[in-house]
């Protein structure tokens, strides 16, 4: 006689799966902002590349085009690099530590773009006048403000690229800029820790949202995976009583065959055959219901 146990679905379960839905995604939120930033260290800044020929038209008179070339040649470098690799980053799959080493990988192409490009200006700055001056923290200002998209994903780094870029560019202010100078290093200072408050509060509320589409996502996976095996648990009872009608039935008919032939029979002894052979399917029939 088959047999089959079925489960009793019940709230609990429902609510252990819950309760074990942020352990599964607590180590899925930094690997999804991870590949947030890889994504982005793909994009070419339009304001870097609106400002580059910009700058080169200021610097061309006073700079020597040696170190022209040079620092157009640099920057290029570390963007084409970070181009490329985020590209071929996001077309693969890594596991938590591979999606790391990469991100980190580009931060610092990424940050090294910067400090090329802030750097320049504490030598330049003594040959250029006030204009050219201005023109360069314009475009600088520019680009930094561009990356604040990527402080949402890692405000760590928009932090460390705006170091980068502004940082000389404040020394370079203090140095050759005279008593406004001053005032504009402070402006540069102040820039770098405000997007980095700002973007610290918007970091939590993206890792929330992830948080909770993750943790979400997993409580969907393991109510279908229940809704799987309560399917399987039915289709275990359907065959179970398709079997047990089907066991029930042969003896059921044989009683029914001898008590026909019970009733048409009239001598004494063939009725005491024909009782004598209900015991078999009483038998079988007490065998399967107990």
């Amino acid at each position: 006689m088959p047999t089959a146990t079925v489960p009793d679905p019940d709230a609990s379960s429902v609510a252990s799966a819950s309760a074990a839905a942020p352990d599964a995604v607590a180590g899925s939120i930094e690997a999804e902002l991870e590949r947030l930033f890889i994504r982005q260290a793909g994009g070419i800044p339009i304001v870097l590349v609106t400002f580059f020929p910009i700058l080169v038209f200021v610097a061309r008179k006073e700079v020597p085009y040696p170190q022209l070339g040079l620092w157009m040649a640099l920057i290029a470098i570390t963007l084409v690099a970070r181009w490329l690799l985020s590209r071929r980053f996001a077309a693969r799959e890594f596991d938590a530590g591979g999606l790391r080493a990469r991100a980190r990988v580009l931060a610092a192409i990424w940050a090294a773009s910067g400090l090329v490009a802030g750097a320049a200006t504490i030598f330049w700055f003594p040959m250029l006048d006030v204009f050219e001056r201005s023109i360069f923290s314009v475009a600088y200002f520019a680009w930094y403000a561009t990356v604040v998209v990527v402080a949402l994903v890692s405000p760590a780094f928009a932090f460390a690229f705006g170091a980068c870029v502004l940082g000389p560019l404040a020394i370079a202010w203090v140095m050759h800029g005279g008593e406004g100078g001053a005032m504009v290093s402070i402006v540069c200072l102040l820039m770098l820790v405000f997007v980095r408050a700002a973007a610290g509060g918007a970091h939590r509320a993206m890792h929330e949202a992830i948080r909770l589409k993750l943790s979400q996502a997993e409580l969907t996976r393991r109510l279908e995976r229940h809704s799987e095996d309560i399917e399987a648990a039915m289709r275990a009872k359907s065959q179970f009583l398709a079997a047990a009608s089907h066991d029930l039935r042969q003896p059921v008919t044989s009683m029914n065959l001898l008590l026909s032939a019970l009733n048409a029979s009239r001598d004494e002894r063939a009725m005491r055959s024909v009782a004598a052979k209900l015991e078999a399917p009483l038998q079988a029939l007490e065998e399967i219901l107990s």
